[in-house]
């Protein structure tokens, strides 16, 4: 007798010998949609590679160094003057780079000077 049998008072039957499991595996044919699946996947992995070199000979990226890349956002304008020496600045409305327009708040010595403009009264 085995434990199982003590304790629960009957045979377990370990869940590869089920006549369930068997009778899925026969209807269904689960082997077959194993492959495939198998073979939808490597299809799918031989297009995107496909895509993805076409997309580099059309597209080639460059390196951009970042010694070349800008250290600066300009041209700003400062739209408030905060207490602590700090500073609202904002894109000019000619110069937005990106869709959403460029907001931030900063301190002196992270504004650098582009063009000085006479304040007419």
């Amino acid at each position: 007798m085995s434990p199982a049998e003590v304790f629960f008072g009957y045979k377990i039957v370990p869940m590869s010998h089920t006549i369930l499991k068997d009778h899925l595996h026969r209807e269904l044919r689960i082997d077959c949609y194993v492959k495939a699946r198998g073979d939808l996947r490597e299809c799918a992995k031989l297009k995107d590679k496909k895509t993805e070199e076409e997309n580099e000979q059309l597209h080639p990226e460059i390196d951009v160094n970042p010694k070349m890349s800008a250290k600066f956002i300009v041209p700003y304008q400062i739209t408030r003057v905060l207490d602590n020496d700090r500073y609202c600045v904002a894109d000019l409305p000619e110069h937005q780079v990106s869709q959403k327009p460029f907001t931030a708040i900063l301190a002196p010595e992270r504004i650098k000077l582009w063009k000085r403009f006479e304040v007419r009264q």
